[in-house]
């Protein structure tokens, strides 16, 4: 009998603090990401998540990047995120040697979503912008585990008396 497996899904919520200036690795729901460095990480208040970039110091490019799941399939990546009124920066997801569309942030948190249909290998999330800031709240990534990653329990015996 084939095993089957179904997709599991990973969340990341961003709270204030998680992310530095100094970039390096950081624990984000269990799961390590490497950071870039920024020229500054803040908090927006409004629900926008963590600023990366400012109207005075825009960042030119900011990266997440994880192995985390690179023995998985990804089915897709769904990433929270906006930018600042009157700012210019875009959103790119790659899977392995898979990339995704390039997306064009709006300045209300949106959702931008990619579907990889099975890509495997690192994962990394790219912003660029050439003015202000650009924010993230979020995280989503659906996949299926290498079957090597699926653990079986093993049967209970019955026993007899």
């Amino acid at each position: 009998m084939a095993a089957t497996s179904s997709a599991e899904t990973y969340t990341h919520t961003f709270e204030e603090g998680q992310l530095t200036a100094s970039g390096g690795t950081v624990t984000l729901s269990d799961i390590e990401w490497n950071t870039s460095s920024a020229t500054s990480i803040g908090w927006n208040s409004n629900g926008k998540g963590v600023q990366i970039g400012s109207g005075s110091k825009p960042n030119a490019s900011y990266l997440l990047s994880t192995s985390a799941l690179s023995e998985c399939k990804i089915k897709s990546i769904t990433v929270n995120s906006s930018m600042a009124n009157n700012g210019d920066a875009k959103l790119t997801i790659t899977v392995g040697n898979q990339v995704s569309e390039v997306f064009t942030l709006g300045t209300a948190d949106a959702a931008y979503t990619f579907d990889f249909d099975g890509a495997m290998g690192d994962i990394t999330i790219k912003w660029e912008a050439t003015a202000k800031a650009y924010y993230v709240s979020g995280i989503s990534i659906e996949y299926t585990p290498d079957a090597s990653m699926v653990t079986v329990p093993t049967p209970e015996t019955p026993s007899f008396r």
